[in-house]
């Protein structure tokens, strides 16, 4: 999904709407496979920083989650299920995702 989806999302919005040049930001777990060296060339080719989370650091960021993401998180779902309604026999396409979370 991150190749898939977000890495070119991100390489075609690389500007803001006043035409401003976007350095997005990617934070990661302390997943192994997003330490390669492959995943870490790709996206510093494409000006995306990443920044890793120390291992066992989520209880000390919990607030942050209940604050910040969780509004976001209830819209993004909004969207979603508002998506999945309106085809029922057609599932939800990735790239539908991406539109959603910019939205919300």
């Amino acid at each position: 999904w991150l190749r898939e989806v977000f890495l070119p999302e991100m390489i075609t919005s690389t500007t803001n709407h006043w035409g401003i040049l976007r350095h997005p930001i990617l934070i990661l777990d302390g997943y192994e496979s997003h330490a390669q060296l492959d995943f870490l060339w790709e996206y510093g080719q494409a000006n995306i920083e990443l920044l890793f989370l120390s291992v066992h650091s989520s209880y000390i960021l919990q607030p942050l989650n209940l604050g910040t993401f969780a509004p976001l998180t209830s819209y993004y779902r909004k969207c979603i299920m508002e998506l999945a309604q309106y085809d029922e026999a057609v599932p939800v396409k990735k790239s539908c995702f991406v539109k959603c979370y910019q939205q919300a």
